[in-house]
């Protein structure tokens, strides 16, 4: 009953009306389809930008049950106006339907760079990184705001081999003032083939921050366990002030220790032979 009532309401003259419908709908009733189909008539053909965004606001309460509502959010993310593409591409990275890989590809591209921090912050939570997304991931390394840059970083940690062209460009932020971007630059760097690399993991060793420092320590003991400034580094960190950065350097110790006793054995069994 309260969805017959309220249908219609989205279709009002008054723009308060229709809103306070979609936030109605949304809350009492949920992801039913004949509510999804009203939300994204409003959200691609009202005359409103308001409207508009609190239609993608709706349709984000629901989550991953309105995943049919991709291609209007699509849309919307592409054509809206500014208010209206933020808020899609937000909506899009909640519902993850279909749709998020095109629209956080295109607006990595955006005008707005709150647009291309949404859409950059998309790949880091997408359940994967495709292969037609990784160009456009590349030249945000080069993006004027660090958070899209670093956003993009941490996307690029997650293939399982960085692109060549993207190397260089990380390299460069490996030496930005920006901490966040300067972590996620050492996590994807770790990607890298040491040799391209080695150079700016033994500079990362004196980071500021210790995270960076422990990473870049980790990333040159993966080749060598024995690289005493990398030790040294990971063992100061065991007293690091931030937990993370303590639990992680443990684990890194103990890695290595295992790695050695794994070495050891293998040498004992090849003299046995």
């Amino acid at each position: 009953e309260l969805e017959r009532v309220l249908l219609p309401l989205l279709a009002d003259s008054n723009d308060e009306v229709k809103v306070q419908a979609a936030k109605t709908l949304a809350r009492k009733i949920g992801a039913e389809p004949a509510v999804i189909e009203g939300l994204c008539q409003i959200l691609a053909s009202d005359d409103s930008s308001w409207v508009q965004v609190n239609a993608a606001l709706a349709l984000a309460r629901m989550g991953s049950e309105a995943a049919s509502a991709g291609p209007a959010l699509l849309r919307a993310a592409q054509t809206g106006d500014v208010s209206v593409r933020e808020q899609a591409m937000k909506t899009l990275a909640i519902i993850q339907p279909a749709e998020a890989r095109e629209a956080f590809t295109v607006g990595l591209k955006d005008a707005s760079a709150e647009v291309r921090l949404i859409a950059s912050a998309g790949w880091m939570k997408a359940e994967s990184v495709p292969p037609e997304a990784v160009q456009a991931l590349v030249e945000s390394l080069k993006d004027p705001e660090a958070q899209v840059r670093a956003n993009a970083a941490y996307a690029m940690s997650r293939l399982e081999k960085l692109p060549a062209n993207a190397i260089p460009l990380l390299l460069v932020c490996a030496a930005d003032p920006n901490e966040s971007l300067r972590i996620n630059t050492t996590l994807a760097l770790r990607k890298a083939p040491l040799g391209a690399t080695s150079e700016i993991m033994m500079h990362l060793l004196e980071d500021p921050n210790g995270r960076v420092r422990l990473l870049a320590a980790g990333a040159i003991l993966d080749s060598d366990l024995d690289h005493t400034a990398a030790l040294s580094v990971a063992e100061a960190a065991r007293s690091d002030p931030s937990p993370r950065v303590r639990q992680a350097a443990v684990e890194l110790l103990d890695s290595i220790t295992e790695a050695r006793q794994s070495d050891a054995t293998h040498i004992d069994a090849t003299d046995a032979e």
